[in-house]
């Protein structure tokens, strides 16, 4: 059953050929089998998989099914905060190495108190986790306005440019050329960038900002501009937040 997919479960769980408590038992059986060596999961809320189960089969028995969803097992990524449920931000480790110390509330939030870090000194470690966090920030702060953090720094480096080939964005971002192609594409059918031929070189194209693009470049700054100043007090300051920023900048020099 594990390996139906989310239609075909949820097709007979409506036609009663399976039950919410059969197809959880299964999935936890699966996970049970595979899991020691995957190591794709932290935390295993089997008591409570099997009470949701339970309960979403007495609602179907009653002919009150909430959707086509109700009763299909699900699970989130460590990365989403659960109220009651261990959130590790992936810091438990299969060796086991505990990163993080964590407490959750009866209401769901949570503190991280470090208590060891055996990767504390390992610097790509230390740069990647960082940009996950803080591309997950920018993310955050830009949906409201239909951007990602990939799609406005590529804006600003059009902008900075000004009428860039795109091989001279993708080697500005470190993104190679399909990556930066494919993020684009929406800007380009949004009117935020327009795409041309290269006069001196026709297999190149070439990228422009429109007025529609420079006025959207100029509300996702606004929107980042809370989250730039928090990241600069979080240093201890512009002077510090300068330095860093050139110590990045040497190093994605030397690592390109």
């Amino acid at each position: 059953m594990s390996e139906m997919t989310i239609m075909e479960a949820s097709r007979q769980l409506s036609a009663r050929s399976i039950s919410p408590v059969e197809l959880a038992t299964d999935c936890l059986a699966t996970i049970d089998a595979l899991n020691p060596s995957v190591a794709a999961f932290i935390s295993v809320t089997a008591d409570r998989a099997l009470v949701d189960a339970r309960a979403s089969e007495d609602r179907m028995m009653r002919g009150d099914r909430r959707s086509p969803l109700d009763g299909i097992p699900i699970a989130h990524k460590d990365l989403f905060d659960t109220a009651g449920i261990l959130t590790s931000h992936l810091s438990v480790r299969p060796e086991p190495v505990q990163v993080f110390k964590i407490h959750v509330s009866d209401q769901g939030s949570l503190t991280a108190e470090i208590v060891e870090n055996p990767l504390s000194g390992d610097l790509c470690f230390a740069v990647q986790r960082t940009n996950r966090i803080i591309s997950r920030q920018v993310n955050d702060a830009l949906r409201s306005i239909g951007l990602t953090a990939e799609q406005i720094f590529l804006l600003a480096a059009i902008g900075e440019a000004g009428s860039p080939r795109i091989s001279e964005v993708s080697l500005l971002l470190g993104l190679d050329h399909s990556t930066v192609v494919s993020n684009l594409k929406p800007l380009v059918r949004k009117n935020w960038v327009t795409m041309s031929v290269d006069v001196d070189d026709r297999r190149a194209r070439k990228l422009l900002l429109t007025d529609n693009g420079r006025a959207r470049l100029g509300m996702a700054f606004e929107r980042l501009q809370e989250l730039e100043d928090a990241l600069v007090k979080k240093v201890g300051g512009m002077q510090n937040a300068l330095s860093l920023c050139r110590m990045l900048s040497d190093l994605s020099t030397a690592c390109a």
